[in-house]
């Protein structure tokens, strides 16, 4: 049965009724239904002089009534029960109240299987044991929905037709509108008639052109359409007309004989200009083809957005879109035009993609309509990202919802992070989560502020709807206290609720209070909650205790939690880790980055490896600066233990030194060790020697490490000659290693790694070289190296932020063709020196941009391979491109040359992207 819900919500501070005096709250506005629904007609009940606080309505006689009606009585709860005895027949058996949220200040009323005669205007009474009382009332208006308008031609005289549209059953009485086929309307006066409590209305209208004609009839949202096409008009027009027709032509055909030779001079003039305006028609059709192949070829973002393309260009980039399985698979507007305007035109494509990314486009809610109207047709779309787009705000919500609740509607995933928006737009997402078309398992409202408790109290009714399919709920930084916890507890405690990540980071005014309201949910046996993400909510050592009840529970299903940035849990880890130890405890992974925890702490996690409940997996101690060398030394001790089962140990920025790598080659080395996973990045005190510790577990046969991150930490070429050990060594398992930000490394740690990657031992799929300051002799070593070993895993390669030289590039072809999936990243690095050579890349096209190349520098060379090349922000002038044109001959293979961002006039532009290439 369909559903419709009018709900009036409420903040989340409540007292108990005292006999005080209290007001009424209810809609303004009317509230509409259909008739077979259902419908609340909310009132609650407040503290007189404060409209904020709710006041418990358990104790008090609650009345539903219509003055209209004879039998008044529509609904009576008094006495902790309802008394119906004098209740109006009609309303018998289809009203209640909702008695559990009396409590809470909710006196509203449910009205089931709505009828016509149900409208009126009904009043909610609240008494106070004859010592206080008040009324407010509420307007029911009760809508039907007619027939299809059908439209027949009445008659045709004096080359006229006269059209009727007819449309039956409506209520209230609807609007009427004609329209031509190219959507001007047309005069034309209503005459409506009421038949019982029903309206019907006609229109009619004379017309002389032939064309399809339609007539709309609108009633609030709703609309229905009817349609007469003008081969229907054809039909009715009479056969004297058509006799009349055919002796005009007789004469005329007499005449052209007498005046045959004219005929034929103009027939022949006719026919040619006929050509010739086919021929330019066909050329500008061309011109118009060949100029958007061009902009959908060209790279980089906003192809389209400053071009005024005609529809037929338009129709050529959505043909070519709908046939490109990558666009299919995620299509980014980006690329395109990222405006209004761009998903106008493109919606089809977008309608025929499994995800939609419309991130950061200034979108208004005008593309919201449209994407309304996507969702409504058939369409492919799962995914949708409108992120970032601050004007689409809760109007725009409100029309998206309308596609959202539709029967063809598959969307599962929304993103609406940063979109400005507020508690309204959770309200319409309540009525979609409540519908039972709805398919969204996966909803992103970060950042907006904007919502505030108040959003979550209105979204609760949708999660905790039977309807309701959403799994996944994020909420991060939207300005949420310990009344949203409150009402996310009751979510959770609903059965009907399928949460099963929540994310309420950065939401500082939580604190150990909101903890403690949302464990209420987290114990309850129907929580389904695997993940729970707290960073930066200011917590403290309560909210450590708090979770660790909740981790003692028999109901709690929590597998990750996350309290990151939370220095005050500090004091409250002790806590923590006796529910980590707990039998009962599922919890697999625990983040704890940026905390302030010190050795303590470290002793009490290494406790917690060392039991034989604990199932963590995975464990971030990241930024927490106070752990140094003692508190590795006392976490090892549960790393080493045959019980542990810890496979992924981050470290980052933790102020260790070559001290802490004695200890972690320890745990390498021992066979009960389940590590797979170690990031040491940003520890500059671990240095060379650090390393060559660490390397001698890492050769160890026992070792199972997958995974090593070492950015930042200060290294020089003398830890790549250890590091080169362990790639040739037959028992590493290394498949990741991050060297980044290591300047000291340069050429001559490059050169030294030239040795491991060439060996067959080596297992490296993902090596990470960015910022370590490598020029020409580093990378010829590494091309060299991997060229000469063909069957090298290696999968990717990063070199961003290096100082290459051009030379080097010339490795780059052969390199390709050695291995055809190898990615090269070679962003922001610094081409100097001369030969210009371009290179081969993770694409056909390579990217240099942001090179500070000079035009003295650049020289085509006769052995370009068949690639695009970008040459943006590279300090060309007018001088510098001048002789490119006469180098790049028709047979060139080279198929673009992207000049932007350079000192060039638009003239120069044009030269190079279009004329060199005609």
């Amino acid at each position: 049965m369909q559903y419709i819900w009018v709900v009036l919500l409420f903040l989340p501070s409540t007292l108990s009724q005292s006999g005080g005096r209290f007001r009424l709250v209810v809609p303004e506005a009317h509230v509409f239904s259909v008739p077979g629904s259902d419908v609340v007609l909310s009132c609650s009940v407040r503290e007189y002089d404060r409209l904020n606080i709710l006041v418990n309505a358990v104790d008090l006689t609650v009345t539903w009534s219509r003055s209209d009606l004879n039998d008044s009585l529509v609904h009576l709860y008094g006495n902790h029960k309802d008394l119906n005895t004098d209740q109006n027949p009609s309303y018998r058996g289809r009203t209640a109240v909702f008695k559990e949220q009396l409590k809470n200040g909710d006196a509203s009323l449910k009205l089931s299987n709505v009828r016509i005669t149900d409208e009126g205007e009904y009043t909610c009474r609240v008494d106070s044991k004859n010592i206080w009382r008040t009324d407010k009332t509420i307007k029911l208006s009760v809508e039907v929905v007619g027939s299809e308008p059908v439209i027949t031609m009445e008659k045709y005289e004096s080359g006229k037709f006269s059209l009727l549209c007819e449309s039956k059953g409506w209520r209230p009485e609807p609007e009427l509108q004609w329209r031509n086929s190219k959507g001007v309307k047309l005069t034309a006066e209503t005459e409506p008639q009421r038949v019982a409590d029903f309206f019907n209305v006609k229109s009619r209208i004379t017309v002389e052109e032939i064309d399809s004609y339609y007539c709309t009839v609108t009633q609030r949202h709703h609309v229905k359409e009817g349609l007469i096409n003008a081969r229907t008009l054809y039909e009715h027009v009479p056969s004297e007309v058509v006799k009349t027709v055919g002796i005009t032509i007789g004469v005329l055909f007499l005449v052209g004989v007498l005046a045959g030779v004219l005929a034929g001079v103009i027939y022949i003039y006719n026919e040619k200009k006929k050509r010739e305006e086919i021929n330019k028609e066909k050329r500008k059709r061309e011109e118009e083809i060949n100029e958007v192949k061009l902009l959908l070829n060209s790279d980089g973002d906003g192809r389209l957005q400053h071009h005024n393309l005609s529809q037929r260009q338009w129709d050529h980039v959505e043909e070519t879109l709908l046939k490109s399985k990558e666009d299919l698979e995620e299509f980014n507007l980006r690329k395109f035009d990222p405006s209004d305007r761009g998903v106008e035109k493109l919606k089809k494509v977008i309608a025929s993609s499994k995800k939609a990314v419309l991130k950061q486009f200034n979108l208004t809610e005008k593309s919201c309509e449209v994407l309304a109207s996507v969702l409504k047709s058939e369409n492919s779309l799962t995914d949708l990202d409108l992120s970032l787009n601050k004007l689409i705000q809760d109007s725009g919500v409100k029309k998206l919802c309308e596609g959202l609740k539709n029967s063809h509607c598959k969307l599962q995933n929304l993103r609406l992070e940063g979109c400005d928006l507020s508690e309204g737009s959770c309200e319409h997402l309540a009525k979609v989560l409540q519908s039972e078309n709805s398919k969204l398992i996966e909803l992103n409202l970060s950042k907006n502020r904007g919502l505030g408790d108040l959003g979550v109290e209105k979204l609760r009714y949708g999660l905790m709807n039977k309807n309701c399919k959403l799994k996944i709920l994020r909420l991060e930084g939207c300005d949420l206290t310990e009344g949203s916890c409150e009402h996310l507890a009751e979510v959770l405690r609903s059965e009907n609720s399928k949460l099963i990540e929540l994310n309420l980071s950065k939401n500082r005014e939580l604190k150990d209070l909101g903890v403690e309201k949302l464990h209420y949910g987290l114990m309850n046996k129907n929580c389904k909650l695997k993940i729970l993400r707290l960073e930066d909510c200011d917590l403290r050592e309560k909210s450590c205790a708090v979770l660790t009840e909740v981790l003692q529970s028999l109901n709690s299903t929590l597998i990750e939690l996350n309290l990151s940035q939370n220095p005050g849990v500090k004091s409250g880890v002790q806590k923590l880790c006796y529910g980590l130890k707990h039998q009962k405890c599922k919890l697999e992974i625990l983040r704890l980055e940026d905390c302030d925890l010190t050795e303590e702490s470290c002793k009490d996690l290494a406790k917690v490896l060392r039991s034989g409940n604990c199932k963590l997996m995975e464990l971030n101690l990241s930024k927490n600066k106070k752990l140094e060398y003692s508190g590795v030394e006392k976490l090892c001790c549960g790393l080493r233990s045959k019980i542990c089962k810890l496979q992924k140990l981050r470290l980052e920025d933790c102020g260790l030194s070559e001290g802490s790598c004695e200890h972690l080659a320890e745990v390498l080395r021992s066979e009960d060790s389940k590590l797979k996973e170690l990031n040491l990045s940003q520890n500059k005190g671990l240095k060379d020697s650090g390393v060559k510790i660490l390397c001698d577990g890492l050769m160890n046969k026992n070792c199972k490490l997958k995974i090593l991150s070492l950015e930042g930490c200060d290294l020089r070429e003398e830890s790549c000659a250890d590091l080169i050990l362990v790639l040739r060594s037959e028992n590493s398992k290394l498949k990741e290693l991050n060297l980044s930000q290591n300047r000291g490394l340069g050429d001559s740690g490059v050169e030294i790694l030239w040795y491991g990657l060439q060996n067959k031992n080596c297992k490296l799929k993902i090596l990470r070289l960015a910022e370590c300051s490598i020029k020409k002799e580093g990378f010829t070593a590494l091309a060299s190296a991997l060229i000469t070993n063909p069957s090298s895993p290696l999968e990717e390669l990063d070199l961003s932020r290096n100082e290459l030289e051009e030379s080097e590039l010339e490795l780059l072809p052969e390199l390709k063709d050695t291995f055809p999936k190898l990615k090269v990243k070679l962003d922001k690095c610094r081409i100097k020196n001369e030969g210009f050579s371009a290179p081969a890349s993770e694409n056909p096209s390579s990217h240099l941009s942001g090179n500070g190349k000079r035009e003295s520098e650049q020289k085509p060379n006769d052995t370009l391979p068949n690639l695009n090349v970008k040459l943006d922000e590279c300090s060309i002038t007018d001088e510098g491109c001048a002789d490119l044109p006469s180098a790049l001959n028709p047979s060139s293979p080279l198929k673009e040359l992207d000049p932007k961002d350079n000192e060039l006039e638009e003239s120069k532009q044009k030269l190079l992207t279009h004329d060199t290439f005609v």
